[in-house]
């Protein structure tokens, strides 16, 4: 890869990752946050256009290409305010959801059908000249 091969192409060819695959390698901008440290400390310890040697996770190896870096910016609420009511909205059907399936679950009849056991095998006849009890 450091000998000119364009980065994309290798990404949809041997990643192993269905997301890599499809946008060429391309995760976007990130916070430092967003990822697994192991990632995010070798991809902010990089400079624009370095591209890493192999880089260990729980989720694999990674070879990291930074194409870009912008700095935190603060959002003001006009921009920000569809992303939250979306949010808030989809937190609050999850609740509902949540709701109904606590509901259904406590009124919920659980019965268990198990197979009836096998017939217990008759007893083997007792030996000649063995001594038994009398059956009760």
């Amino acid at each position: 890869m450091k000998k000119g091969e364009d980065f994309g192409k290798l990404a949809q060819e041997i990643s192993e990752d269905p997301s890599a695959k499809e946008n060429k390698g391309d995760l976007d901008f990130f916070r430092k946050e967003a990822m697994v440290p192991e990632f995010s400390n070798a991809a902010f310890g990089m400079k624009k256009g370095e591209i890493s040697d192999p880089v260990r996770s729980d989720f694999g190896f990674h070879v990291i290409k930074v194409t870009d870096r912008k700095d935190a910016e603060t959002v003001t609420l006009e921009k920000a305010k569809p992303q939250l009511l979306a949010f808030l909205k989809n937190q609050k059907k999850q609740a509902a959801v949540e709701e109904v399936i606590k509901g259904v679950r406590e009124k919920a009849e659980v019965k268990i059908n198990l197979p009836e056991p096998p017939a217990a095998a008759a007893a083997p006849a007792p030996a000649p000249g063995a001594i038994t009890a009398p059956a009760k």
